[in-house]
């Protein structure tokens, strides 16, 4: 099942929707999104929502990949998606299927 949802989910374009507000910290990104609410992400977060900026998630993973070349990359793989869906579930990106131009539901 892994396998399956890291294939799927390889050629999706994770897009930033827009901020209330930003600021970016040594070691971390701070943001506010529409609903006010302010989110802390550390380093490993946001490198992940930095890299939303048209790349696909295998190029995401890749681009990990090479930071933590000690981490399996099945782990990573599965680590950047759950880190993805929760940066679209509070509002910071949505998932895009580059071919088809539609949010991704899975």
């Amino acid at each position: 099942m892994e396998d399956y949802v890291i294939e799927i989910l390889s050629g999706i374009t994770p897009k930033k929707l827009p901020l209330m507000k930003f600021r970016d910290e040594n070691e971390f990104l701070i943001v506010q999104e529409n609903t006010k609410k302010i989110l802390v992400l550390n380093s490993t977060a946001r490198e992940i929502y930095n890299s939303c900026d048209g790349k696909i998630v295998n190029e995401i993973i890749k681009n990990l990949g090479s930071l933590y070349p000690d981490l399996n990359n099945k782990k990573l793989s599965l680590d950047v998606l759950k880190c993805l869906r929760d940066l679209e579930k509070r509002d910071l990106i949505s998932l895009r299927n580059k071919n088809e131009g539609i949010t991704c539901d899975i």
